[in-house]
């Protein structure tokens, strides 16, 4: 009879809060996304024929966060990569990170 009194009260205390609102630990998502940053940021430098022209860009949307990557023109390519392979694994990446920490992530490239 406590036991559940007990739970009931804790589901009270959370129902307000979003599943984006946790506290995952190291203080909030902007840790977390300054580090994805970085980490993506190295990620597409190692494909590209000018590093210093990279931008990563993010943007707050309803469906999660879109992340934009502008190149050079002549880099677009190959950060495509064949038949898509090498964004798709970017993506993939991302979408492995953004379960981690219960949030959702688009990539979109920017020439």
């Amino acid at each position: 009879m406590y036991g559940n009194r007990d739970r009931d009260h804790r589901d009270h205390r959370d129902r307000g809060r979003d599943r984006g609102d946790r506290d995952h630990g190291g203080g909030g998502y902007g840790n977390r996304d300054a580090q994805m940053y970085d980490f993506l940021g190295q990620i597409v430098k190692q494909f590209v024929d000018k590093p210093e022209l990279v931008e990563i860009k993010d943007t707050h949307s309803p469906m999660g966060l879109l992340i934009e990557i502008k190149v050079d023109p002549d880099d677009v390519g190959k950060v495509i990569g064949k038949e898509g392979r090498i964004i798709n694994a970017i993506r993939q990446i991302l979408k492995a990170a953004g379960g981690k920490t219960t949030r959702r992530f688009k990539i979109d490239l920017v020439s």
